[in-house]
């Protein structure tokens, strides 16, 4: 349901390879200058995990003036095709498709907000639509695409060791997508492509290719937890040449692989003050 300030507008996107399955939040009253934000998703699962706190970070969004879209891209959510079909490029093609419809709608001043594996194509977009963009906020971006995809794969041996199946381990389900095989990790059919598109991931050089505003916010699950060495060091290297990042810890859970859904305030208020600030 959508709050009394928000318009809530499900359809589905075409695409060059099938609909999208999309949710369009966007104020009530029109603003005089209509902004807009495209939403990045976590990588699988994750992105289950996460809707209810995107669904409250885009009212949030809405009611700063701002047109939210919301996303699943091809094979994922309700949009065409399977898991399976998707990669890299195909993704990226269906973000142009997103963009176009943003700018049909009138929407001028976008900017992209990414979560996790999403940040990382959330930046890698960025540099082919650098003239449409006004500027990115990251959710806990992934720093390696091969440390995520090892995690992710790690999900299958759990799931081989409740089952007492046979006993497989990452470098073996890695050898069987270099020879072109997919692999089902959680309910998810990983293509080869796919596979080998994430391992190629870095954010440090995607952030290298990125010459805008960004917004990152880094969440630790508890106060005292200190910030990735990796994440750091990121944050430091760019203060040093001077580039325009703003970066901000919020104290949250890790909702996207908790096993209950949860609640975030303290994530949605940091998030949405830290972008008024950052970007208005």
């Amino acid at each position: 349901m959508s709050s009394p300030e928000t318009q809530l507008q499900p359809f589905f996107l075409p695409s060059g390879k099938g609909k999208l399955f999309s949710v369009c939040f966007s104020p009530l009253k029109e603003a005089h200058h209509k902004r807009g934000i495209l939403f990045f998703p976590p990588f699988a699962e994750e992105m289950n995990k996460s809707r209810r706190i995107v669904a409250e970070q885009a009212r949030a969004f809405v009611a700063l003036g701002y047109t939210v879209l919301v996303v699943d891209w091809l094979g994922t959510g309700d949009s065409s095709g399977d898991f399976g079909d998707a990669d890299w490029q195909i993704w990226t093609s269906d973000v142009e498709h997103a963009i176009r419809w943003m700018h049909n709608e009138g929407i001028e001043g976008i900017y992209f907000w990414g979560m996790r594996l999403g940040a990382l194509l959330a930046l890698d977009c960025a540099r082919q639509h650098a003239d449409a963009l006004n500027g990115i906020l990251l959710w806990q971006p992934v720093n390696k695409g091969a440390i995520f995809l090892t995690q992710f794969l790690r999900l299958r041996l759990a799931a081989d060791l409740v089952a007492a199946g046979e006993k497989i381990t990452t470098k073996a389900l890695r050898a069987q997508l270099k020879d072109g095989q997919s692999v089902e990790v959680a309910g998810y059919e990983l293509s080869p492509e796919l596979a080998a598109d994430i391992d190629r991931l870095d954010l440090n050089e995607l952030l290298s290719g990125y010459q805008g505003k960004l917004l990152w916010l880094e969440l630790l699950a508890a106060e005292d937890r200190p910030v990735p060495a990796a994440t750091s060091n990121i944050i430091n290297t760019w203060h040093n040449e001077g580039r325009d990042i703003s970066f901000h810890k919020v104290v949250c859970e890790p909702f996207w692989s908790l096993p209950e859904l949860v609640i975030a305030p303290a994530l949605i208020a940091s998030s949405t003050s830290a972008f008024q600030n950052t970007f208005q």
